[in-house]
């Protein structure tokens, strides 16, 4: 049960993690 939960947050973490690295390097670094 946990690995089918991981499989579907990663891809979404992943997008998230991403959005935030733009934003965060368009913001300030």
């Amino acid at each position: 049960a946990q690995l089918a939960w991981i499989a579907l947050l990663l891809p979404l973490v992943l997008l998230l993690w991403r959005a935030g690295v733009r934003r965060y390097s368009a913001m300030g670094a």
